[in-house]
């Protein structure tokens, strides 16, 4: 066999070679048994599958991301007095259901009598239902209560309210009640005092019956355990009435069932005061006053309620005026910090606003050198936050002072950590860094005291710590921050 036929034999075996690669392209994977061993083989399968239970704690896991993304950062909120112009522009004259209101509330009205003979019988009245009742327990008050004895109403709805402020107005307003002798103080003082005045006095006109009305006792203001104490023992006395609303669906939780069906306390025998007392000398007045205030502390406790169905179908605007109209469950109070206060501004470890609540349960959990630590820091803050906020020229109206300076704590506020030492020591709270810092790590870990440091600040703070330095300030608003440091003084 020649060169040429060697040659025609490689030619016929690569066109053979060929066709057989292009069949099999044609043919597919599958009809080739290399390739279905291949496509058979698992490589990138894993060998260990996850169950349905593995597979949801691996993504539960991870880290909850949130959106900064917050619509009441968009959207500045209305003030009441915004709000107000809004709904009076809003007129709903000629509606049936307007209507239908007015004949539900004239309804009301008919039962005036009916209350009033409950209070006599030594009840307290609770109304609940549907719509605001503000306005028919208001016309109950000036109508049917006023002509029997004083009449004080409260709007407890209104972030403002403070049940201490509200005795205080009574104990100004009844002659007489402010010249007892002050044994005791804060709020259980206050309820005493008003106490001993309808119990030992004879009724005249000064010491008519003393008819309270409440609107929303279910108000987180009302909801503290001094507010329910100091108020469950003026609802057990036989000559003051007590009359409130509530309108959330848990309320009727907020009181025990010995509290609920408590009943009315019988008072002793009034003697001759006067007489008495010029035939006593100090020590025997003195003990007197003494079993009066053991008399009192140890009454008996509760509210004595009887439940009203008040449905009105009203509107709850008055009540609904004082409130944050963009976003839910504490969103405003961020909203607020990110307007009042700039980000950048905020340094290391700034969070949201701490609301009074949240900083009650802190405080009540440490100790007595932790409180007064509180105290003092609070003070300060506060020193700082009126000399800006009177150094503002435009914080004439009720808008400009809601976004003034001054309104919401931040590290412009901050006192230093080496003034605040100085500060403790010199009151005998902490003797020692180490004592400091032990006191200051349960605030830091709850929030309720915000950090920056010199390595953080910038010139938005305003804020000169020098190297190394650190400044401490209570992240509250500065109404939020007054009622606090109130509540500790009456501690």
């Amino acid at each position: 066999m020649d060169s040429s036929d060697h040659d025609n034999l490689d030619d016929s075996s690569d066109e053979l070679l060929a066709s057989d690669s292009s069949a099999d392209e044609e043919a597919g994977p599958s009809a080739s048994p290399r390739h279905r061993i291949s496509d058979a083989t698992p490589q990138s399968q894993p060998l260990i599958y996850q169950t349905a239970a593995d597979a949801y704690f691996a993504q539960a896991s991870g880290p909850a991301r949130t959106s900064a993304n917050v619509f009441s950062d968009l959207v500045t909120p209305l003030t009441a007095e915004e709000y107000a112009a809004v709904l009076s522009s809003s007129t709903f004259e000629g509606n049936a259901l307007v209507d239908a209101i007015q004949r539900l509330e004239d309804a009301h009205t008919q039962f005036f009598q009916h209350f009033l003979l409950e209070l006599s019988q030594g009840f307290n009245l609770l109304f609940y239902g549907l719509g605001s009742k503000r306005k028919i327990l208001n016309k109950f008050a000036s109508d049917a209560c006023s002509r029997r004895g004083h009449v004080f109403v409260a709007n407890a709805f209104m972030p403002s309210f403070s049940l201490s402020e509200f005795f205080s107005t009574i104990e100004g307003k009844i002659p007489g009640l402010s010249a007892l002798a002050k044994t005791q103080t804060g709020l259980e003082g206050q309820a005493h005092r008003i106490y001993k005045f309808w119990t030992t006095r004879e009724p005249s006109k000064s010491t008519r019956p003393l008819f309270l009305v409440i609107h929303n006792i279910d108000a987180p203001s009302i909801r503290t355990p001094r507010a329910k104490a100091a108020l469950s023992l003026l609802a057990l006395h036989p000559r003051i009435h007590l009359v409130a609303s509530v309108d959330h669906v848990n309320a009727p939780m907020l009181w025990s069932s010995a509290e609920v069906y408590a009943r009315k306390h019988t008072l002793p025998p009034v003697e001759d005061e006067q007489t008495d007392d010029d035939h006593m000398d100090e020590d025997e007045q003195s003990e007197a006053a003494n079993d009066d205030i053991a008399h009192v502390v140890g009454a008996k406790r509760g509210f004595a309620w009887l439940w009203h169905d008040l449905t009105t179908l009203r509107p709850l605007d008055f009540e609904l005026a004082f409130a944050n109209h963009t976003s839910f469950a504490g969103a405003s109070s961020q909203a607020q910090s990110s307007r009042s206060v700039h980000t950048a501004s905020m340094g290391a470890g700034a969070g949201a606003l701490v609301s009074q609540s949240a900083a009650a349960h802190v405080l009540a959990a440490v100790t007595q050198k932790a409180r007064k630590l509180f105290a003092l820091l609070a003070r300060r803050q506060l020193a700082a936050m009126e000399a800006d906020a009177d150094g503002d020229p435009g914080t004439g109206s009720p808008k400009k002072r809601a976004h003034a300076p001054g309104s919401v704590g931040g590290p412009q506020y901050a006192t230093s950590y080496d003034l605040l030492f100085a500060a403790a020591r010199d009151d005998f709270v902490a003797t020692s860094d180490t004592a400091l810092r032990a006191l200051l790590g349960e605030f830091r870990d709850h929030g309720l005291v915000a950090e920056v440091s010199s390595s953080s600040t910038n010139s938005a703070s305003g804020l000169d710590l020098g190297a190394g330095g650190t400044a401490l300030w209570i992240p509250m608003r500065r109404d939020v921050l007054e009622k606090v440091l109130e509540g500790l003084a009456n501690d």
